[in-house]
């Protein structure tokens, strides 16, 4: 019980960390439109400490729930488990590779790789929140409109210039479906 409490803990914190980092450098690097310019943007700047932490809080509780699966204390099917590495994985690297600033399609080959992994993490996540136990599928299907919702931005080009608020949209869902899961161990 201890253990599920303590994993449950780190999952909600590492999340609320996102939440105020990703929050926060919108009040500090007024240089950006929500509206349309990504979030990896804050990664490619003089304010990358704060996607850096970020990124550093959602892989944290992504970890705590893939422990807390491997440990017995939640009922995560494998599949859930691999690919909250996987987004782990993904959502660590790309801090190492800053998205092209400015452009909707990346150019160069960091650029490129930054949008291969954001791509690998989004779905990745998506797809590990719906059926995970002891959380609403609501959190689910809310991270699968907002991964569709930014692909269709990618292959529509008038809708990009909304991307910026449908990733943050995204953001939103995912730091909710991370407090949710940290709170269904917690119980």
């Amino acid at each position: 019980m201890a253990y599920s409490t303590t994993l449950g803990g780190v999952a909600i914190v590492g999340a609320l960390v996102t939440l105020v980092a990703i929050g926060g450098v919108h009040f500090v690097a007024t240089d950006k439109n929500p509206l349309h310019d990504p979030v990896s943007d804050y990664g490619a700047g003089p304010h990358r400490r704060w996607y850096w932490a970020g990124v550093a809080g959602v892989s944290i509780a992504a970890l705590a729930l893939v422990l807390a699966a491997l440990a017995g204390v939640s009922a995560a099917p494998p599949v859930a488990i691999v690919l909250l590495v996987l987004f782990a994985v993904a959502r660590v690297a790309i801090a190492w590779f800053p998205t092209d600033v400015g452009v909707a399609i990346p150019t160069t080959a960091t650029g490129r790789i930054h949008g291969a992994l954001a791509i690998v993490a989004f779905a990745s996540v998506a797809i590990a929140a719906n059926g995970y136990p002891g959380v609403s599928p609501w959190f689910g299907w809310a991270l699968y409109v907002t991964v569709a919702l930014l692909l269709l931005c990618l292959l529509w080009p008038p809708a990009r210039a909304i991307f910026g608020l449908l990733e943050r949209l995204f953001y939103v869902a995912m730091i909710a479906w991370f407090v949710a899961a940290g709170r269904a161990l917690i119980g």
